[in-house]
């Protein structure tokens, strides 16, 4: 073995385990999603990537949170997830969205807030989902 190819063995290494788990995680996403489209009436499914608590640390919670490994990889590797979901279902829009609950109870994506109302909203339970919808 050549030393130039000794060198980037360990790169070589680490990015197919990368790939390999980003396999892992897309297949484990594409069963929860042709699931929710088989048993449901709803045209979208919601993955809660993590959830800032009040000390600062990311926390899962909720019925629809990823386990761990798939949510880090996920957040590791945004555009990579984001592309093969699209290759998976290229009539739907797949994005990652941060959104806080409002006094309703309800969930409400921050980016469509203007400048002037997000001075009003207590960003500390922000939560971050991976939003698949085929409406």
């Amino acid at each position: 073995m050549s030393r130039s190819v000794l060198q980037r063995l360990k790169a070589t290494t680490e990015e197919e385990t990368r790939q390999k788990n980003l396999k892992q995680t897309l297949k484990y996403l594409y069963n929860n999603i042709l699931t929710k489209a088989k048993t449901s009436s709803e045209t979208s499914c919601k993955f809660q990537l993590q959830r800032l608590d009040v000390r600062g640390t990311y926390v899962n919670l909720g019925p629809n949170a990823l386990p761990s490994d798939y949510m880090n990889l996920i957040l590791d590797n945004q555009g990579d997830i984001l592309s093969g979901l699209r290759e998976l279902f290229p009539d739907s829009t797949v994005s990652i969205k941060t959104e806080c609950r409002a006094a309703d109870g309800n969930f409400y994506d921050v980016n469509t807030f203007d400048e002037t109302l997000l001075r009003f909203i207590d960003r500390r339970y922000d939560q971050t989902f991976l939003v698949v919808d085929w409406s």
